[in-house]
């Protein structure tokens, strides 16, 4: 790192870097990174079949779950994987001590064919 013209090698510091630097969304998605890869690495394993991915958008993080095979498709209940995976992924944010506010969590199902609709679950087709 380079700091006032001078390269500093490896240290420990007590402060953080002021919100708004530049240096802020870097060095929180390095200490993103391996935690989003554990739950990354949790979910592909609970569900080996399905495509999952888990980008982060600096301090948001999206699960999105996509069952292609319309045979598969049919017999899942989806509310109750986004809701397994949400405990999945907040377990995971509690043991590395990131907090997630659970006001802002949010679950979209998209369909091609119109289902029986739940109230806490965003329908779209």
């Amino acid at each position: 790192m380079e700091w006032d013209g001078k390269i500093q090698g490896k240290g420990k510091t007590n402060i953080g870097a002021l919100q708004g630097s530049p240096l802020s969304p870097v060095i929180f998605l390095i200490w993103m990174a391996p935690i989003i890869t554990k739950m990354e690495k949790t979910l592909k394993a609970k569900w080996p079949s399905f495509d999952l991915e888990l980008p982060s958008y600096v301090d948001d993080l999206h699960l999105g779950v996509s069952i292609w095979d319309k045979i598969k498709a049919r017999g899942i209940n989806m509310e109750g994987i986004l809701d397994e995976a949400d405990k999945i992924v907040n377990r995971i944010a509690a043991e590395n001590h990131l907090p997630l506010e659970d006001s802002k969590h949010e679950k979209l199902v998209l369909r091609n064919k119109r289902r029986k609709k739940n109230k806490e679950v965003k329908w779209v087709k």
